[in-house]
């Protein structure tokens, strides 16, 4: 697949999942996730899709980093630091959100956690900005994904 429609099949998938947690339909969210996962090996080189919507996540993030209030950047980065919280995410959070370093962070996630992790990193972080600044703000999730994702 060449680079233009792989960049645009990995944004519909980033906005697939947004949208996902937008009804609050985390099974529908993870189903994505887990399909892209199972393409981390099988993708053709040197870009896997998994790798593509990772990056598509942590820069969308990245540019919407400027807007976001100071509380929500907070409460993404704490999420991150959870038990719970997919490997890597609390590194990710503070290169993206904090640094606005997208790239930088998803290296150093596929470095020490790998590429599955970085994707679920990325895709978590995302989401919990956009959630969280749509309870902040008063605007859809929908407005917001329409906005900029």
């Amino acid at each position: 697949m060449c680079t233009a429609p792989r960049h645009k099949a990995a944004v519909e998938q980033v906005r697939a999942v947004l949208y996902a947690h937008a009804r609050g339909d985390t099974s529908a969210a993870g189903e994505l996730l887990e399909a892209l996962e199972l393409t981390v090996d099988a993708s053709p080189l040197p870009i896997s899709d998994a790798l593509t919507v990772a990056s598509r996540f942590a820069q969308l993030a990245q540019s919407v980093a400027p807007e976001l209030p100071a509380a929500v950047i907070a409460k993404v980065g704490d999420s991150a630091r959870l038990p719970d919280a997919p490997d890597g995410m609390a590194g990710l959070c503070d290169a993206v959100l904090l640094d606005c370093d997208a790239a930088s962070g998803i290296r150093t996630v596929i470095g020490e956690h790998g590429l599955a992790s970085a994707l679920y990193a990325a895709a978590a972080m995302t989401s919990a900005v956009f959630s969280l600044w749509s309870r902040q703000s008063g605007r859809s999730m929908d407005d917001l994904i329409n906005s900029h994702a």
